[in-house]
């Protein structure tokens, strides 16, 4: 299921391979009850991350069409006078 912004939420499987991942933070946060916490923060981290790329990718593609059509509006612009 994905949200508003179309970045999905967390799965059964990026829960185990979080969980992998911090295996030996987590058994020691188990211990204490920060584990869910932890696995739920590697997870918001992962998905702000893949949102900031993505987001990147959009504006550097923005900028380069913005570039481009001053560029043909300068060329059009010297043409006609």
């Amino acid at each position: 299921m994905k949200d508003h912004d179309g970045i999905p939420g967390l799965t059964v499987k990026d829960a185990r391979r979080i969980q992998t991942a911090l295996s030996e933070s987590l058994e020691a946060a188990n211990q204490v009850g920060f584990a869910g916490l932890l696995l739920h923060q590697q997870w918001v981290t992962e998905q702000r991350m893949k949102a900031d790329r993505k987001l990147s990718n959009q504006l550097k593609r923005a900028t380069w069409a913005l570039a481009i059509s001053t560029i043909v509006l300068v060329i059009v612009t010297f043409i006609r006078h």
